[in-house]
């Protein structure tokens, strides 16, 4: 932000268990890095999202902030008690959470607070055929939590009667087999080597990006445009658990400027929305493992 706004983190994550598994996303309350006044802050808050499904396990039990599961000992154990598993969470969404719900009880405040020139990121971590691609990305016609945030964003702008100016731009890079790759540049088809690479490196105690393409969008159409463009060059693959597996981490950044002409200042900030790959191991035998 603008180094007297807190940073905010939000973390999603969840494991699979039987028919439903937590998969999703994020925010929360902040805690000052030290006592100094105007300290950078950051909060962290993990919510999970229990999958739906037409059998959902009876080993899953969840409640608000709370998830649990029972998992029956075999016939030979010494007790047939179960063994139960207690993960505790900010919120716990159920299977029939929609993506609208998802959005506006994870992550719209984080979001917006982008304009103030709070700092944000959101993930999804879980296993593969979880969620997490759906939560983040969404499907034709249910949206997930990039589009919704884009809406999100160009509404809030329009709304306001401040007078500054809101500039917004936008990259989107993935990594795969620890690689970086600029999804708005990568040309689908061609060979891995001719992709344009990105390198992370560290400038004065700060992540910098090099070599990703940042693009200015105007409008939500013209950002749905891009993003749409850098979606369908991410690297998918066949695995045991879906057919059409993520497996690269894709992060998608919006950065925002807010000129205010009367103190002639600049405030900037970022929206980070991230959809890790499949967190299980793959079997090192499994032919094309990626």
């Amino acid at each position: 932000g603008d180094g007297a706004a807190p940073a905010q983190t939000a973390a999603a994550g969840g494991a699979g268990a039987g028919g439903a598994g937590p998969s999703a996303a994020p925010s929360g309350q902040a805690v000052a890095k030290d006592g100094s006044a105007g300290a950078a802050k950051e909060c962290v808050r993990v919510v999970a999202r229990v999958r739906a499904g037409k059998e959902i396990s009876e080993c899953i039990h969840w409640q608000s902030g709370q998830v649990q599961i029972a998992i029956p000992r075999g016939s030979d154990a010494i007790s047939n008690q179960l063994e139960e598993y207690k993960f505790k969470f900010s919120h716990v969404f159920g299977p029939e959470t929609t993506q609208a719900q998802m959005f506006q009880g994870a992550a719209r405040d984080l979001v917006t607070g982008a304009l103030e020139g709070y700092n944000c990121t959101i993930f999804a971590y879980g296993q593969t055929g979880s969620g997490k691609t759906y939560s983040i990305c969404g499907k034709h016609g249910d949206p997930g939590f990039i589009q919704r945030a884009l809406a999100c964003l160009f509404d809030a702008i329009d709304r306001r009667e401040d007078g500054s100016k809101v500039t917004l731009s936008m990259s989107f890079i993935e990594v795969y087999k620890e690689v970086g790759y600029d999804l708005l540049t990568k040309q689908g088809g061609k060979s891995m080597d001719t992709w344009p690479i990105v390198s992370v490196s560290v400038v004065g105690g700060e992540p910098v990006l090099s070599g990703a393409k940042r693009v200015t969008i105007s409008n939500e159409e013209e950002a749905l445009h891009q993003y749409f463009l850098g979606d369908n060059n991410r690297t998918v693959a066949e695995t045991p658990h879906n057919l059409n597996s993520s497996r690269s981490h894709c992060i998608f950044t919006v950065y925002v400027d807010v000129s205010d002409p009367i103190n002639q200042t600049v405030r900037t900030s970022k929206v980070q929305i991230v959809d890790l790959a499949g967190s299980e191991r793959l079997k090192p035998y499994e032919q094309g493992s990626q």
